[in-house]
């Protein structure tokens, strides 16, 4: 639903006035919300508010139903950085030390994103020291949750070779629920062969906020 002029050319100075323009701007006039008297509607769309936005002070906003009240922008993608161990590469030092890991061994760090962002993939960087292992370092997305089990969302290993790399993960959709589930990344060492240290460098999630829910049903 959306509001025409049924004049876009306006009036000139004693041209008539058409009973056919007068019943255009009935039309119109009740396509107009009642801010006064109150009243129920079916927009056939969604209706967007640009500009100031939208104020409900000294009152209340009622989300009637199931349905949930959604907060949606335009962001189609973010990449954030939920650890830095050191310059990797783009001059940004978050935390300065490094994270190593042993092989054979793990270490795990909290996700912390905004309640109901979709994870569609994670970065992780590590450098690589000399060595053959049968199982590369690998990085796993997962969460614990309050009944005790423990759940794997995405596992991706490093490619072979040494020096520095990204262990990159893409194609995920998961909904990210802090509230009842607690999310880490998981860094697993380099196992077998002539397994050596890796060095963590940083981890990076990405996420869509398209869709953020603010209030559930």
């Amino acid at each position: 639903m959306s509001l025409s002029d049924p004049k876009p050319s306006g009036f000139s100075v004693k041209e008539r006035l058409l009973s056919s323009t007068m019943n255009a701007f009935r039309t119109e006039l009740l396509k107009c919300p009642d801010f006064v008297g109150g009243g129920n509607y079916t927009p056939a769309v969604a209706v967007g508010l640009a500009g100031q936005g939208l104020s409900v002070p000294n009152s209340k906003l009622n989300v009637a139903g199931s349905t949930l009240l959604e907060y949606v922008t335009p962001v189609a993608s973010v990449e954030y950085a939920l650890q830095d161990f050191g310059d990797n590469g783009g001059g940004s030092v978050r935390y300065p030390f490094s994270a190593s890991i042993a092989a054979g061994a793990l270490t795990r760090f909290p996700v912390r994103l905004p309640d109901g962002v979709t994870i569609t993939g994670f970065k992780v960087d590590v450098v690589r020291s000399a060595g053959v292992p049968v199982t590369e370092a690998t990085a796993v997305l997962g969460y614990n949750d309050f009944v005790g089990g423990s759940t794997t969302v995405a596992s991706q290993a490093a490619a072979a070779g040494t020096g520095a790399t990204t262990i990159t993960a893409t194609g995920l959709s998961h909904a990210f629920f802090p509230a009842i589930r607690h999310y880490f990344i998981e860094i697993q060492g380099e196992a077998g062969g002539t397994a050596n240290t890796v060095t963590l460098t940083g981890i990076r999630m990405v996420f869509t906020t398209l869709g953020l829910s603010l209030l559930r049903g």
